[in-house]
């Protein structure tokens, strides 16, 4: 476990919002930047792709704009390419022909006190981890 509290990590988390043509994702990004304005969140990394015959392309950040439109300025200095080739990948797998794709790295930071807490107590968090929907769902409908 790090030493200090700033060498600690909350849960860190992606989405992947997938953007049909002539959709705006203003509203979206608003709520994203109230949730990092009320300390919840942190941005990690922001990255924008376009579907080209079957991969995806990354589309470069002066030309956000076109595929975010007004919004595209509100993002400024969130690219920091933390995403790799296999993430293009799975992106392009889930991606409609067409349509681009919006994805938020950010870690969840009100979970941090949770985890401080531990650590004063001596106790280890040893892992953590995001659970996606469709486990949820399944979960749920293996116990019902």
């Amino acid at each position: 476990m790090p030493d200090t509290p700033d060498d600690w990590w909350g849960p860190i988390d992606y989405l992947v919002a997938d953007l049909a043509p002539g959709t705006d994702p203003g509203a979206g990004i608003a709520e994203l930047l109230a949730l990092v304005t009320q300390g919840s969140l942190r941005v990690l990394d922001v990255e924008v792709f376009r579907s080209a015959g079957g991969a995806v392309e990354a589309v470069d950040q002066a030309d956000w704009a076109q595929v975010l439109g007004g919004s595209a300025s509100e993002l400024d200095g969130s690219f920091s390419g933390l995403l790799d080739d296999g993430d293009r990948a799975e992106i392009a797998a889930v991606l409609e022909p067409g349509h681009a794709a919006l994805v938020i790295i950010y870690e969840v930071l009100v979970t941090r006190p949770v985890i401080e807490a531990f650590v004063a107590a001596g106790i280890a968090v040893v892992d953590e981890g995001p659970l996606t929907p469709q486990e949820i769902d399944t979960a749920l409908g293996e116990v019902a």
